[in-house]
C-alpha cells in the first residue's frame, strides 16, 4: 500500500468513528483554503461526516470539503501530499507521515533543541529521513521529541501508524 493509500484509509476508518482533525502544511502546491490559512505550514480542520456536507468527498487526490470559516462556507481542497497527520477526537488516535512533515516544523524543532527548551529521547522510526537514510534532523538519528504514554520508546509513532497516545507534546 503506497503512502496515499493509507492516509486515505486511515482517514475513512477514523471518519467511520466520528469526528477527525487532519492536520496539514497549507502552503503546499494544490491546496486551497482561505487566504487568511494560505501560509500556515500547520493547518488543522476538522472533518466529519456529521457535518453533512454537502460537497464533501474524500477521493485518490484528496479530502474536498466547504468548511465553515468565521461562519462562512469556503470550498477547501487538502491534496494527500499536504496532509502530514490525522487525529480521531474519538478516541485520540493519532496517525502521523513523519516524511510529509513541513521543514518549517522541523526547523523549529531544531532551534527549541538548540536553545535547550525541549528534551529529546531516543525513538526509533519517527522522523523523516532524507535520500540517504539519514534524518532530516541533523544529528537526530533515531532521536525525536516524544510523545507522552510511551512507555518503551522503541514503541515510538511509525509512519501512518498509531501512536496509541492521546497528543503529542513537547516535553521540556
Amino acid at each position: 500500500m503506497n503512502r496515499v493509500q493509507e492516509k486515505r484509509q486511515r482517514l475513512e476508518e477514523l471518519l467511520d468513528r466520528g469526528m477527525v482533525m487532519v492536520h496539514l502544511d497549507a502552503t503546499q502546491q494544490g491546496v486551497d483554503v482561505p487566504m487568511m490559512h494560505a501560509d500556515s505550514a500547520a493547518l488543522a480542520l476538522n472533518l466529519s461526516y456529521r457535518f453533512r456536507i454537502p460537497d464533501f468527498r474524500v477521493d485518490d487526490e484528496g479530502v474536498y470539503a466547504s468548511l465553515s470559516f468565521n461562519r462562512e462556507p469556503y470550498p477547501c481542497k487538502l491534496p494527500w501530499h499536504a496532509i502530514f497527520a490525522i487525529r480521531s477526537h474519538v478516541d485520540d488516535t493519532f496517525h502521523v507521515w513523519p516524511e510529509d512533515v513541513p521543514e518549517q516544523l522541523l526547523e523549529r524543532a531544531r532551534q527549541q533543541l538548540e536553545q535547550g527548551q525541549v528534551t529529546v529521547q531516543r525513538v526509533q522510526g519517527v522522523l523523516p529521513l532524507d535520500d540517504d537514510g539519514n534524518s532530516k534532523l541533523d544529528g537526530w538519528n533515531e532521536h525525536a521529541v516524544t510523545a507522552d504514554g510511551i512507555s518503551d520508546p522503541s514503541e515510538g509513532a511509525m509512519p501512518g501508524r498509531s501512536t496509541r497516545v492521546p497528543y503529542l507534546r513537547v516535553i521540556k
